[in-house]
């Protein structure tokens, strides 16, 4: 039986899915699924099965995984399920020994890599390799091009704009957190670091040198003035970060790369350079409830953090799209999936595209027309 690739499905896969959901749930997941993997399609009748037999054997749990293989006369068919005590890579090493996958050291002696191998019987065999990166979970999703856009995304606090963050992750969306980025840019020896040090003193910082963020942040939600002069220091840092790695996604070809950005509204500076904007809602009741129970605060207190962003309500009408997170996880979830297709799929790649093909002829014809006058 002639065979593409291994395929390894994590719980993430199907996370919010049930055996009783129509197909067209099912098939978003495939969008994601199917963008490294193999060029037999994965027909979603099949994960309907895989899905019954995960929830016939207790529902998906976090040490479940299924390794499937496919072929162009069955699609794909589960390979190996075996006992959760089993480990993944020792799964993946029977593949490995039956010269099915290639182990390839990882970036900067990272994780090891696994790459699919193509079957000498496989059909559509003109087409190039087709890579899979098995482990991690998370580099999985976003179909990988020579141009990109940016997609902002933001939300207020408490309001689940990191578990969204982390959906579009584990669907293999690179993602740029302005929030981790921020943390390194006022790390002792930084110019943002002496700057915050010179202007709110000394007694911010903690007994290894590094800036309470707990103290800081008591400062400036108490002290509109004090926010903004926080923001005028750490903001053109954090931009300057942000724009490092975003040509480093740009460089390695993602189709869009998401900007985690929570106040996107508030500062405006970003929003000239994105395609999209989305924002994470919860109603008013919800966020204050989740805030105290995350934080341990008084009403009055988170009521006071919430008062100091701008509305959700107001950041609603800004947004080109919004995830209603005021439910459940599985129902952010399926929204979260529903984007990521829409955002593969979106006109915006295709006039990069356009554009970049017409800037690329234009300079083939000039250099053409210098070369015929140096040669006559």
């Amino acid at each position: 039986m002639a065979v593409d690739f291994p395929l390894v499905l994590y719980d993430c896969h199907f996370e919010g899915l049930s055996w009783k959901q129509e197909a067209e749930e099912v098939n978003y997941v495939l969008s994601a699924l199917q963008q490294h993997w193999t060029q037999s399609a994965v027909k979603s009748h099949v994960l309907h099965g895989m899905i019954k037999g995960l929830e016939a054997s207790g529902g998906v749990s976090s040490n479940h995984c299924w390794l499937v293989e496919g072929s162009r006369q069955r699609n794909y068919r589960p390979l190996l399920e075996r006992p959760c005590c089993e480990s993944l890579e020792s799964r993946i090493d029977h593949f490995v020994k039956r010269g099915r996958l290639e182990r390839e050291e990882g970036e900067n002696g990272g994780d090891a890599v696994h790459r699919g191998k193509r079957s000498k019987h496989s059909h559509n065999s003109s087409t190039g390799p087709v890579s899979s990166e098995l482990p991690p979970a998370k580099q999985r999703g976003c179909r990988v091009f020579t141009k990109m856009f940016l997609v902002g995304l933001t939300g207020g606090i408490s309001s689940g704009k990191s578990t969204v963050s982390s959906m579009l992750r584990e669907l293999g969306c690179p993602i740029i957190d302005a929030d981790v980025v921020a943390r390194k840019v006022v790390e002792p020896n930084t110019p943002a670091y002496s700057r915050i040090v010179h202007h709110f003193g000394r007694e911010i910082l903690l007994e290894n040198g590094e800036i309470d963020r707990q103290k800081l942040g008591e400062l400036i939600f108490a002290d509109g003035e004090k926010r903004k002069l926080l923001n005028s220091i750490t903001h053109p840092e954090i931009h300057k970060a942000m724009l490092k790695e975003i040509l480093f996604y740009f460089l390695r070809g993602y189709r869009y790369v998401v900007l985690d950005v929570p106040l996107l509204f508030e500062t405006r500076r970003l929003t000239k350079f994105l395609n999209h904007t989305v924002v994470v809602y919860c109603d008013p009741a919800t966020q204050l409830s989740r805030l105290m129970q995350r934080d341990g605060l008084t009403q009055e207190q988170a009521e006071q953090r919430v008062a100091a962003q701008m509305p959700l309500n107001e950041k609603r009408g800004l947004a080109n799209h919004v995830i209603e997170n005021s439910g459940s996880r599985e129902d952010a979830h399926r929204q979260v999936l529903r984007l990521h297709t829409k955002l593969e799929d979106s006109m915006d790649f295709l006039l990069v595209r356009v554009i970049a093909i017409a800037a690329t002829t234009g300079l083939s014809g000039i250099l053409l027309y210098a070369a015929k006058i140096l040669i006559s």
